[in-house]
């Protein structure tokens, strides 16, 4: 005798909840509440554990076991923009100029670190903003701004690389 599964059922995380109605509340709980098991046989023997999971069910991040790999890729190359643009000090229009097409950019068929392209892009929208004054373009030399110089240099960009990626860029946006 064979099992067979109903196809019908079966459903996979398509796109993650936003609006977070639930609200579970385990991680205000006092570490002597949290650190309590149940008592045998549940899916997650510690109270804590079974409330976290529940938490990432809730926050679209995982459906049952299975991890919504599409969302934490798009939260991580979010986040990766913010930390970079806010060392750089852009302006709330410059940064989400800049994220809007950074978000919709494929960066695996550029084939170059995401840090290189935020940065490459970020010092484009300084330089491309006529009201900004700094210098940023990769080629200003000793008179650009040396915040952007700081973060390239702790990214580990390349001069060569921050001039091409730098001039893709350019490409890109004046295409």
């Amino acid at each position: 005798m064979t099992a067979t599964i109903d196809k019908s059922t079966v459903t996979h995380l398509v796109q993650a909840d936003t609006t977070r109605e639930t609200y579970i509340g385990w991680s205000s709980w006092k570490l002597s509440e949290a650190g309590s098991h149940w008592p045998a046989d549940f899916l997650y023997l510690s109270k804590r554990e079974y409330y976290h999971h529940l938490d990432e069910i809730d926050a679209g991040i995982k459906n049952g076991f299975y991890y919504n790999e599409k969302f934490l890729r798009k939260k991580g190359k979010k986040q990766l923009f913010e930390a970079i643009s806010s060392q750089l000090g852009l302006s709330d229009i410059q940064s989400s100029r800049a994220l809007s097409i950074f978000m919709r950019e494929n960066l695996s068929d550029w084939g170059i670190r995401m840090e290189i392209v935020a940065w490459s892009l970020c010092a484009y929208m300084v330089h491309s903003d006529e009201n900004d004054i700094r210098k940023c373009h990769p080629q200003c030399g000793d008179g650009s701004e040396e915040r952007f110089d700081q973060v390239a240099n702790s990214l580990h960009i390349s001069h060569n690389q921050q001039l091409s990626v730098y001039s893709k860029v350019q490409q890109l946006l004046l295409a």
